[in-house]
């Protein structure tokens, strides 16, 4: 019989995944005729001013920019993950963080 015991800590983290896309002001206006019209589809689809197709237009064309991402771990555990997309004016975390 062996002298010692195996003890195993488990420990689930969360995490928060940023994905930061810089786009051209051009592209955005040339897809959609103006930064507004691309901001509103951003919105969630429960806002009263959401439109559902310009929505599915939006995260088509986000979908292809290409993106850094960068993950801030947090040790409460959560389950699940939310999204939240919006327009920014300086990103959260970067590599530098």
């Amino acid at each position: 019989m062996a002298d010692n015991i195996l003890v195993e800590q488990r420990e689930y983290h969360s995490t928060t995944h940023y994905i930061n896309k810089e786009i051209p002001k051009d592209e955005i206006i040339a897809e959609f005729g103006d930064i507004e019209t691309f901001k509103k589809g951003l919105l969630d689809y429960q806002h009263e001013d959401y439109d559902g197709e310009l929505s599915d237009k939006v995260t088509d064309f986000l979908n292809e920019i290409d993106y850094d991402r960068h993950v801030d771990e947090w040790s409460m555990r959560k389950g699940g993950y939310d999204v939240e997309i919006e327009v920014v004016d300086k990103f959260t975390m970067t590599k530098d963080r």
